[in-house]
């Protein structure tokens, strides 16, 4: 055997070992990357599950909040707008009776004041 004999079998069979060294590899690194995107998924998942029960415990406390300041609005209308109005009437009220009243001693003087006029005349 020569030289060129013996360098082509020994290229051939670097060039053998460099390819099952290739595929051993890129198994390896599919592996990886196999492994890599199942635990990608279980922490999208963890995450997602959290970001679930934080949003779910915000919903709640602002229901909360929003049920505590819808009581007090109504608390502050029974108390202070509707004491107001009613006072309002009946403000409203006792003025439509003094113009009530007014109108019949108007009636009465005129009434007076005809009778007066007549007597005059």
């Amino acid at each position: 055997m020569d030289n060129k004999e013996i360098i082509s079998q020994i290229t051939e069979m670097m060039e053998q070992q460099t390819q099952g060294f290739k595929k051993y590899v890129d198994e390896k690194f599919d592996e990886n990357n196999r492994r890599i995107d199942e635990k990608l998924d279980e922490n999208n998942r963890r995450i997602d599950k959290k970001f679930e029960e934080q949003t779910q415990g915000l919903i709640e406390y602002i229901d909360l909040k929003l049920d505590d300041h819808t009581k007090r609005i109504e608390i502050k209308i029974e108390n202070e707008v509707t004491k107001k109005i009613e006072a309002l009437f009946d403000g409203y009220k006792l003025t439509h009776e003094k113009q009530w009243e007014l109108e019949r001693k108007v009636d009465a003087l005129a009434k007076a004041v005809g009778e007066l006029q007549a007597r005059i005349a």
